[in-house]
C-alpha cells in the first residue's frame, strides 16, 4: 500500500468553506465537454472565477468523472508550487467520492475551481517534467539515472548540493518509466520505493502523503515532483516573488470565449489551425504539433499572477525551448513562427470562433454567414 493517510482533517477544513450560494445564479456555457474541460482549466491559470465556474458547470452535467480529472490535473499543472493548499484539497476530493455526494459533489466542484483560479500559479513541475526529458543538458543525468540502483538514486534525492534536474531525474527513475513513460530514457523502477524516498525529503507530511495518495492516478510524475519541489522552493524563497500578468483579450461567441478552443486536444481547435495553416502561406510546411505548441505558449499558459524569481524565469525558457527542439524547432524557428502567429492572431481567433459556430450549428452556420454578407 503506498499510502494509508486521512483526508480528515482536510476535509472537515474544506466542508466548512463551501458557501451556501447556489448553483442556479452560476450561469451556464453551453459547449462539448471538451471544450468545457479546456476552458476550465484555462479559466483557472487567467484567474477568472466566474468563468471557472461556469465551465465547470456544464462538464459536470456532462460527464462528472471528467470533471474531476481535470481538476486533478490542474492543480498539479497550473496551481502546484503557488497554491499547495488547494493541491492537497483538490486531492483530498477526488480521492473521497463518497464524502463529496454527502456535502454536494458539483457544489464542491465549483468552489475548488474558484479557488484554484485565485491562487498564485506555478508550472514549475511541468516545466521541470519537459526539461529533465527533453533537453540536451540533462542527457548525462539521464544516462546515470538509467544505470544507478535504487541507493545510489536516493542518495541523489537526498542530496542538497545536486543540481535540481538532477534530484528529479533520480526520483522518476526510482518510480520507473514504466509507471511513468519518459522519452529521454528507460529504467525499471518501483512506484512503492519512490514513496518512500519521498518520505525521507523535510517537506510537510500533510502534503508527501497527499500527493503519494495519487501517485497513480495521473500518467505523467508531477505529484511524484511535489513534495521534491518543495524543499527546492523552500531553499530559494527568499529569491520568490509573485508575477502579476495581464492574459491575453478573448473574443467570445455566444458566451465561449476563444481561449477555451484548445489547438492541441479539441477537435475545433485542430480544425482552425488546419484552416490558419492553409490561409497563412507563411505557416505552410510547420507540423500541427509545432503550431499547437507554440500558440499554447502565446495564449493557453496566459496566467494572472506566477510564483517565479530570476532563476525560473531562466529555467522556464530552458524548459520550453526544450520542448521545440524535441519538435524541430530551434530557438531562432521558434522565435519566427511566434511572431508570424501574434501577426495573425486576429485571424486565427476568428477561425477559431467560426469553427466553434459550424460544431454548434453546422451547415447552418455558413448559411447564416452568407446571408450576413450578402445583406451588408
Amino acid at each position: 500500500m503506498l499510502s494509508s493517510f486521512s483526508f480528515q482533517s482536510i476535509l472537515t477544513r474544506l466542508a466548512a468553506e463551501i458557501p451556501a450560494t447556489g448553483l442556479k445564479r452560476i450561469p451556464i456555457i453551453g459547449c462539448d465537454k471538451w471544450v468545457a474541460a479546456s476552458g476550465l482549466q484555462k479559466s483557472i491559470r487567467r484567474g477568472d472565477q466566474k468563468l471557472a465556474a461556469s465551465f465547470a458547470l456544464p462538464l459536470a452535467y456532462a460527464d462528472r468523472r471528467m470533471l474531476w480529472r481535470r481538476l486533478l490535473v490542474t492543480a498539479f499543472e497550473d496551481c502546484s508550487m503557488g497554491g499547495p493548499d488547494v493541491v492537497q484539497e483538490v486531492v483530498a476530493a477526488y480521492k473521497c467520492p463518497v464524502w463529496r455526494r454527502e456535502i454536494g459533489d458539483t457544489e464542491l466542484a465549483v468552489h475548488l475551481a474558484r479557488k484554484m483560479a485565485a491562487s498564485v500559479k506555478s508550472r514549475y513541475l511541468t516545466e521541470m517534467l519537459f526539461y529533465i526529458d527533453l533537453s540536451v543538458e540533462t542527457a548525462k543525468a539521464r544516462t546515470c539515472a538509467e544505470k544507478a540502483g535504487n541507493k545510489k538514486l536516493g542518495n541523489i534525492i537526498l542530496d542538497p548540493d545536486r543540481q535540481p534536474h538532477e534530484r528529479f531525474t533520480a526520483l522518476w527513475a526510482l518510480a520507473g518509466t514504466k509507471a511513468y513513460p519518459a522519452k529521454g530514457f528507460t529504467r525499471t523502477g518501483d512506484i512503492a520505493v519512490a514513496a518512500d524516498a519521498l518520505r525521507r525529503l523535510p517537506a510537510p507530511p500533510e502534503l508527501t502523503e497527499t500527493c503519494i495518495a495519487v501517485l497513480r492516478d495521473m500518467p505523467y510524475p508531477l505529484p511524484l515532483f511535489m513534495p521534491l519541489a518543495w524543499t527546492i522552493f523552500e531553499q530559494q524563497k527568499t529569491d520568490l516573488r509573485v508575477h502579476q500578468e495581464r492574459p491575453l483579450s478573448s473574443p467570445e461567441f455566444e458566451t465561449v470565449p476563444a481561449f477555451a478552443i484548445d489547438p492541441l486536444y479539441t477537435r475545433i481547435g485542430q480544425a482552425s489551425v488546419r484552416q490558419l495553416q492553409k490561409t497563412v502561406p507563411a505557416l505552410k510546411g510547420y507540423t500541427p504539433a509545432q503550431l499547437g505548441e507554440t500558440l499554447f505558449f502565446i495564449c493557453g499558459e496566459n496566467i494572472d499572477q506566477r510564483l517565479t524569481s530570476d532563476a525560473l524565469d531562466r529555467f522556464r525558457e530552458s524548459s520550453i525551448h526544450a520542448l521545440m527542439l524535441d519538435l524541430g524547432l530551434d530557438q531562432q524557428e521558434y522565435a519566427v513562427l511566434t511572431r508570424t502567429l501574434i501577426k495573425h492572431w486576429d485571424l486565427y481567433n476568428e477561425l477559431r470562433l467560426k469553427q466553434l459556430e459550424r460544431s454548434l450549428y453546422g451547415a447552418e452556420a455558413d448559411l447564416f454567414s452568407a446571408a450576413e454578407a450578402k445583406n451588408d
